[in-house]
């Protein structure tokens, strides 16, 4: 899908990059159990904010090199 907006290969696509293994996920978990609206919410909003400060660290300890 970056290849249709012309987004070149390894670079950022804010959020979408930090999202889709996680709506992927409750998705698949939505097939078992019924996932309530804070629950998509709750995860959604850490799954990003722990994505990205996780990446920020690893780039800053030198182990990643792009912060993204």
């Amino acid at each position: 899908m970056k290849r249709r907006f012309h987004i070149a290969a390894g670079a950022s696509w804010f959020p979408f990059d930090q999202i889709d293994f996680l709506v992927g996920a409750l998705l698949a978990l939505e097939l078992f159990i019924d996932v309530d609206i804070l629950t998509w919410v709750l995860a959604l909003s850490l799954g990003i904010s722990l994505h990205i400060l996780v990446n920020r660290i690893g780039f800053h300890l030198h182990f990643k090199t792009t912060p993204w």
